[in-house]
């Protein structure tokens, strides 16, 4: 299925062709990213990307795991909407948000379960990664 994910003015959008893996993320990182109490990531497989367009900045910092991951993001509106992992190369992560698409799929699973607000509850039924 053919999605577009785009910043919050427009001017980056990522289109994909594919059937992402989409997690939930409450490590503190991606607290930061998101100024939320967790990330919602899609991960496509990179040959799914169909095209990128629009100005686009890049920040690079080690990951909580010693890894570097590189951000994509709107110079113009600061949304962070893509980035990919050097640990999996072969993927890319899009920020569900950026879709903007209510029937988009539920995640499949929970991340970083150690970083989580106390608050916030997923159901048992989720996979835990």
């Amino acid at each position: 299925m053919k999605r577009t994910a785009t910043c919050d003015c427009g001017e980056l959008s990522i289109s994909l062709d594919g059937d992402p893996y989409v997690l939930v993320c409450n490590c503190d990182s991606c607290q930061r990213r998101t100024g939320s109490a967790f990330g919602m990531s899609a991960y496509y497989d990179a040959e799914d990307v169909v095209s990128i367009t629009g100005p686009c900045t890049e920040y690079t910092r080690k990951s909580q795991f010693a890894k570097m991951i590189t951000f994509s993001f709107c110079p113009t509106c600061g949304t962070s909407v893509f980035w990919r992992l050097e640990a999996q190369p072969d993927k890319i992560g899009i920020a569900v948000g950026c879709f903007n698409d209510p029937s988009f799929p539920a995640p499949e699973s929970v991340h970083h379960l150690d970083g989580k607000l106390d608050w916030v509850t997923f159901p048992e039924s989720m996979r835990r990664g």
